[in-house]
């Protein structure tokens, strides 16, 4: 798995990396990292090195115990084990979560059939926002199962969205917000926009409604965060309105937004069993509260590790010398990681971020951290609190990249930001 497109990409990625230098140079600039961050919220590689070493030192003793309580879980079985090897990580993980905390995801699901999560995550959302939907009759769609709302602000109409959220043959993989036309002003006045949200999450059966994972929640919440990204805009341009932001900065209005499905005064209002109708027991929760941070400072630590090793190529590598990317893969991951490389195999030449995330592959922990930051104060405020839920959609959704991010989520917090919140989180 890990020499997918090897050794046909190893030249392909020296290639790109040589191409990115010799352009970074002719504008002027000492590296390729150096040369994109200009236009990004950490404006400089010294900013992004000091995060990754930041958080490197930070999570270096969650790792380490998350890392022996999973070679505790394998020793149940390999008494003599001294290593966990990255292809059996997620294995006792798995395990460690049914036996340890006792946490069966199967149970899970029964409470969250998606039209109760639909109308749990509308509400919410609806209460925050002083947003109000409305779903419209027999559209026009390109499948049966797509639906259409338009939503509205004080009685008038902000945007519309599309739900396209089941499987089916030759469809998007993933879960995405595409946006399909950015708001805009114009001399004919405002161009609302609109911003299709497409998933694949169960269908339903004869006996069954969809019934989600946790994760799968998670994940609707997420990419509907970006989704009120695009309706909220007020921004003029096209080019700055809704999710039109900084790459490091982009994923942080749909992180925020996962904070809601870690709530239990927040679940309440939806999560209920798709028979008995009763709501998911404090119990039940707690386990999942308590599984929540299971191997987090190792998962967050293989974000740094990634980060780094895109950083380290766009930034201090040299794509003329003799280093190869794979000795650099086997020094970052040494430095960062407590699972071993394993010889032969050359996980950068499927690492697809390394393509259109060149240098910007921090960006999922920056943001990580400040949605981390800007939830606290929800967080002390109240998770359905409309006064701050509406300074939120003022100041931080509806900008866009009309002014500078950093400056907006200055003005939100009333604060420099910091990572305390980030940290807390991970169960730090």
């Amino acid at each position: 798995y890990n020499n997918r497109a090897y050794p046909d990409n190893i030249d392909v990625l020296q290639n790109l990396l040589k191409k990115r230098l010799e352009m970074a140079n002719l504008l002027g600039h000492t590296s390729y990292a150096a040369y994109l961050l200009q236009n990004r919220m950490a404006k400089t590689p010294e900013t992004v090195w000091e995060f990754e070493t930041g958080l490197k030192d930070a999570l270096k003793e969650k790792a380490q115990k998350d890392y022996d309580e999973l070679l505790e879980t394998k020793r149940t079985r390999v008494s003599d084990a001294t290593m966990i090897n990255g292809w059996e990580s997620s294995y006792y993980s798995n395990l460690l979560k049914k036996e340890k905390y006792e946490l069966d995801g199967e149970e899970v699901k029964q409470y969250f059939a998606l039209d109760d999560v639909l109308q749990g995550l509308f509400s919410i959302t609806q209460t925050l926002f002083n947003f109000e939907y409305r779903e419209i009759k027999d559209p026009s769609v390109w499948n049966p199962d797509v639906r259409l709302f338009e939503v509205y602000q004080d009685k008038k109409l902000k945007g519309r969205f599309y739900l396209d959220l089941f499987p089916r043959d030759n469809k998007y993989g993933h879960a995405a917000c595409f946006p399909l036309r950015n708001g805009k002003l114009t001399p004919d006045g405002y161009k609302i926009p609109t911003a299709s949200l497409v998933c694949n999450f169960p269908s339903a059966t004869e006996d069954k409604p969809s019934l989600m994972s946790h994760s799968q929640v998670n994940t609707l919440f997420h990419e509907f965060g970006h989704v009120l990204h695009h309706m909220s805009t007020t921004a003029n341009l096209y080019a700055q309105s809704g999710t039109n932001v900084s790459r490091d900065f982009v994923e942080a209005p749909s992180q925020i937004f996962e904070n809601w499905t870690w709530n239990y005064d927040a679940l309440k209002l939806f999560a209920k069993h798709y028979e008995t109708r009763e709501v998911l027991p404090q119990s039940l929760f707690d386990k999942m509260l308590a599984s929540k941070n299971v191997g987090s400072g190792m998962a967050a630590s293989g974000q740094v590790f990634l980060g780094t090793y895109d950083m380290t190529l766009h930034d201090k590598y040299d794509p003329n010398g003799t280093e190869t990317t794979t000795d650099v893969l086997k020094k970052v991951q040494a430095d960062i990681t407590l699972v071993p490389y394993v010889e032969g195999t050359h996980f950068q030449t499927a690492f697809n971020h390394l393509t259109g995330y060149g240098a910007s592959y921090y960006g999922y922990l920056w943001s990580k951290v400040y949605a981390q930051d800007m939830f606290s104060v929800f967080d002390h405020n109240g998770i359905l609190d409309t006064t701050t839920g509406i300074r939120y959609r003022d100041i931080i959704l509806a900008s866009g990249s009309s002014k500078d991010e950093l400056q907006l989520v200055v003005e939100f917090l009333g604060r420099e930001p910091n990572n305390e919140a980030f940290l807390k989180e991970l169960g730090l």
